[in-house]
Order: C-alpha cells, then structure tokens, then sequence
C-alpha cells in the first residue's frame, strides 16, 4: 500500500518520514518509497549489497538507515553502521508479527551500541513490544509503537502518554 506513503506526506509535509523495508530484495521497494521518505531502513539480512543500497538511498538526498534483528551479531554490523545515519533494533522474537513483548535482551544491544566511539553519528530506535512501562527505561533517541497504541481504547490518549513518559 506504498500509496499511504504519499498520503502521510501530504497530511504532514514537515514531518520526517522513516519506512522500514522487511524483505530480502529492497531494491524494487525502495524504488517504489523514496520519494516519500526521509530515512529508509533496510535490513542487514538482505540478499543484496547493503553498501550499494545505502549509496543509492544517498544519492536521492534521503537518509540511510540499518535494521536488525536480535539475532544479528551487533559487531557485525558496525561496518556499514559507521556509514548510516540510524539504526532499527527489532526487540522482538519475531519480526513482522505485531503484538509481541518486548525481548530483554534488546538492552544488551541498546547498551553496546550506546558506548560505541560514533555513536553520536547515528540515532537508535527500538521497535517491538513498546510500551509506557518501556519506554521509561530505554536509552534510545526514537520508538516504534504499534500494538500499544492500536489496541489502546483511546489511542490518541495513549500517543500522548507516550510522548509525555518522562526518563
């Protein structure tokens, strides 16, 4: 439904747009998004060249960002994370299903990507199993929250806690 992304950036023009592409080819989708997005996110466990990829997204003035999940070794990654602008945990067991607790075992990655020499080069945001009780505790710049807020009975209501949890 890529037409939702122009959508979005008609309502809120000014609004940095981030989409996270799950799928081992992003090269036909990133086609398809950027020019609808400000930061793409592409997972490492793509069968195509990450470095490539993060070329062509830059070279549409658009933001690179990497995606992992918790089975990816985080020092694998810091190659192509030196060159990103953001970097997506998934703090879930399994990506792509809605609903899920958050994993614990993302403050393990959250903290070791936290003490890295460049980390004030790229931004952190954690996405699964967000809630007011996690987001209190996380040491990140930016959260995804789905569930919470969908299956809140007043998500407008929930949003606004969200935002409003002090650290």
């Amino acid at each position: 439904k890529i037409h939702m992304l122009e959508e979005i950036k008609n309502i809120w023009p000014k609004q940095e747009i981030h989409t996270h592409i799950m799928s081992k080819k992003p090269t036909k989708w990133i086609r398809q998004i950027i020019s609808h997005s400000d930061l793409i996110f592409v997972q490492w466990e793509t069968n195509e060249n990450l470095n490539k990829i993060r070329k062509s997204i830059i070279s549409k003035n658009k933001k690179f960002g990497v995606a992992i999940t918790l089975k990816t070794s985080p020092k694998k990654i810091l190659p192509i994370l030196k060159k990103a602008s953001a970097l997506l945990i998934l703090s879930i067991d399994k990506p792509g299903f809605s609903g899920q607790n958050f994993n614990y075992k993302a403050f393990e990655y959250i903290e070791f990507f936290n003490n890295l020499s460049f980390r004030n080069k790229f931004r952190i945001c954690v996405d699964g199993g967000v809630n007011k009780n996690i987001v209190k505790i996380l040491n990140v710049d930016d959260v995804v929250s789905n569930s919470s807020i969908l299956d809140s009975d007043d998500p407008l209501n929930e949003i606004a806690s969200l935002q409003s949890v002090e650290y």
